[in-house]
C-alpha cells in the first residue's frame, strides 16, 4: 500500500465510455482495509466548476497548493460524481494531501450526493416482479 486516505495523486481517470483515459488529479477517498487490496478508491478533481456535487478545495485545504505557471493559486474543485475504483499501478504520483480537518467536509459531500442519488439506482420494475408470481 503505498498511497493513504486524504492523498491527492495523479492518475489515469477512466472516460466512463472505457474508450480512454486522461492523467488527472484525484483524492483517495478509501481507508486502509480498501487500500491494503492495491485498489484505491477515488473522486476527481476538476478545475472546472459546471452545475452542482462540486466541493471547492481551497489552497489552505491542501498542504502543496495547486499553482499556475505564473505563481498564483489554482481553484479545483472535487467532482462528487465521479467516484472510481482504480488500482494502484495507474497512480502516477503524490502531488499533495487533504488536511486532516477537512476531511469531514469531504466525507459529508460524498456521502450525501449518493444519499441524494439513490433515486438512481432504486428498483423500477415492481410490476414485472408482479407478472412473475
Amino acid at each position: 500500500m503505498k498511497y493513504n486516505q486524504r492523498d491527492i495523486v495523479l492518475v489515469k481517470y477512466p472516460f466512463t465510455d472505457l474508450t480512454g483515459s486522461k492523467l488527472r488529479p484525484a483524492l483517495i477517498i478509501s481507508n486502509k482495509k480498501v487500500n491494503k487490496s492495491g485498489d484505491y478508491i477515488f473522486v476527481m478533481i476538476t478545475s472546472q466548476k459546471l452545475r452542482e456535487n462540486f466541493l471547492q478545495i481551497s489552497s489552505d485545504m491542501i498542504e502543496t497548493p495547486f499553482k499556475q505557471k505564473n505563481g498564483k493559486d489554482v481553484v479545483n474543485y472535487l467532482y462528487c460524481k465521479k467516484i472510481s475504483t482504480i488500482e494502484e499501478g495507474q497512480v502516477r504520483q503524490k502531488i499533495s494531501e487533504l488536511k486532516s480537518e477537512y476531511y469531514d467536509s469531504v466525507y459529508s459531500m460524498i456521502t450525501d450526493n449518493l444519499k441524494l442519488e439513490e433515486s438512481l439506482i432504486e428498483i423500477e420494475t415492481p410490476a414485472l416482479i408482479d407478472k412473475i408470481k
